[in-house]
């Protein structure tokens, strides 16, 4: 059995190693955090291949009121930003759509019955390790790989501010959202791991600042708010109207042509 400290540390530690580098100016020093951090983060995600390749479906005990709380805040914190910047630049389809998600998550969050108040919030399976090997072998090496690209970016770019820092700050908080995805068993905790991978690509897509990089930016984060509305709107069915289950998929599975509904909105935000 995976231990639960892998899937902790997965998701802890690269969310621990943007805060680093946001706060990191010098370039030898963000190229030595990137690189231990990477291989450190290629390490657990090898161990846990090594201690689950024969893993059956796992449910962890992991939670409580201060982390919903805190997860609560954080994702009010993101809806609350991305209503600000496309006020600021006058990208009201996001605005609207911005407002649809944040009252989605409202409801979701502070509605949902005593019954699905899990305990059990993470989740693993083989299939999570054959995600975490992806994410955490081929993601990290992304990471080192952009270190000479960003060199040469800059090098070809030089009307672009170098924000170094800020764009491997958001690549590492990126790795800590797909592991979150991967390993949530509680769709408000889903929810959450979305909101992040989604200011993630729109960061990341407007790192220059251009105007093309920011429309393009913004159509990005058009998109995949729509898919959270989607994915937003399938959980809240899921909570309000199918029976509680430590297994997501069990759930959905066992509660036939009724989970048709929340199965549809999840694949049209995949």
């Amino acid at each position: 059995m995976i231990p639960q400290e892998f899937l902790l540390f997965l998701i802890i530690f690269p969310f621990l190693i943007a805060l680093l580098l946001a706060v990191t100016r010098s370039d030898k020093v963000r190229e030595m955090i990137v690189l231990v951090g990477s291989g450190l983060i290629i390490l657990a995600s090898l161990g846990v291949l090594l201690t689950g390749f024969d893993q059956s479906a796992v449910t962890y005990a992991i939670g409580g009121e201060i982390i919903q709380l805190l997860i609560v805040a954080a994702e009010l914190l993101i809806s609350l930003y991305i209503l600000f910047v496309s006020v600021v630049s006058r990208k009201y389809a996001v605005t609207i759509l911005g407002l649809i998600m944040a009252a989605l998550l409202l409801l979701t969050e502070f509605t949902t019955s005593a019954g699905h108040d899990l305990v059990e919030n993470l989740f693993m399976d083989q299939f999570s390790v054959i995600m975490t090997l992806i994410i955490g072998i081929i993601g990290s090496l992304i990471c080192v790989y952009a270190l000479s690209y960003m060199r040469d970016y800059h090098h070809q770019h030089p009307d672009v501010p170098d924000r170094s820092g800020f764009f491997f700050s958001t690549m590492f908080l990126f790795l800590a959202g797909m592991f979150g995805l991967v390993f949530s068993n509680n769709l408000l905790w889903l929810l959450f791991f979305w909101e992040i991978t989604t200011l993630c690509s729109f960061l990341l897509i407007g790192y220059s600042q251009t105007t093309e990089a920011k429309n393009n930016a913004f159509w990005a984060l058009l998109i995949n708010t729509a898919g959270g509305i989607a994915f937003a709107g399938g959980a809240f069915y899921i909570l309000h109207t199918l029976p509680a289950d430590h297994l997501l998929m069990t759930t959905i599975m066992g509660a036939g042509q009724v989970a048709l509904i929340p199965a549809a909105c999840f694949g049209v935000a995949g």
